[in-house]
């Protein structure tokens, strides 16, 4: 984290994230779009990253941004990232849970982050080796997901974040996703129009702004806790 996280409370950190989303990042003008990837790691949540978390969501409430979380270890204490967020009144439809599917075997842990209703990342698609499965079980927790009717809350992508990732350095490349995930998808039985609800419309509604923006508004300022 930078120094300021250690110097700041969680309205003042709050504060700072509103004018990134509202006014720009640092003096440029250039607004952000949403809030993170902020994330926590293995075990628990520590003071500082709960600092992070209650900012996060104190500035999602005011102005309607989503938030994308970072899970360690393909989702552990992701039902406490968004217990932590409900706290602030976040709603689940503003919180996007990053690094899931990964786990073989696991569904309950992925159902029981479902049925909280946020919007589940698949999003190591393509990673393979140190502990990553293949894609063959981010296929079958899809389908799982979809078969018990959380198909409006699916997020895909490859989290392409290395130079390693890149295809000139040997990587899977940034069309991985479209061009090996979703045809394992329709080999699977899931259909055109899930893949397109998948690809297009959820990531839309996810990180659709600004007409909750002006709903917010419309409904008038909430109140935060202290910090």
């Amino acid at each position: 984290y930078p120094r300021l996280v250690m110097e700041l409370g969680a309205a003042e950190l709050a504060d700072r994230i509103v004018e990134e989303l509202t006014v720009g990042v640092d003096g440029t003008g250039i607004r952000a779009g949403m809030i993170g990837e902020i994330g926590t790691e293995r075990m628990h949540i520590t003071p500082a990253q709960e600092r992070v978390f209650r900012a996060a969501g104190r500035a999602s409430v005011r102005t309607n941004a989503a938030i994308l979380t970072h899970t360690t270890h393909f989702g552990e204490l992701a039902l406490e990232q968004i217990a932590l967020l409900a706290e602030e009144r976040v709603p689940p439809g503003r919180i996007v849970i990053s690094h899931l599917g990964d786990r073989p075997g696991r569904v309950d842990m992925l159902l029981a982050i479902a049925r909280t209703g946020v919007y589940l990342s698949v999003d190591n698609i393509g990673y393979r080796g140190a502990g990553y499965p293949d894609d063959a079980v981010r296929v079958r927790n899809v389908r799982t997901l979809i078969e018990e009717g959380h198909l409006d809350q699916i997020l895909l992508g490859g989290d392409v974040c290395m130079k390693s990732h890149l295809r000139a350095y040997g990587g899977k490349g940034y069309d991985h996703v479209h061009a090996v995930f979703l045809p394992l998808l329709a080999a699977a039985g899931v259909t055109a129009e899930q893949i397109r609800r998948m690809t297009v419309v959820n990531p839309w509604n996810a990180y659709d702004m600004a007409s909750r923006a002006a709903a917010a508004a419309a409904a008038g300022p909430l109140a935060v806790g202290a910090d």
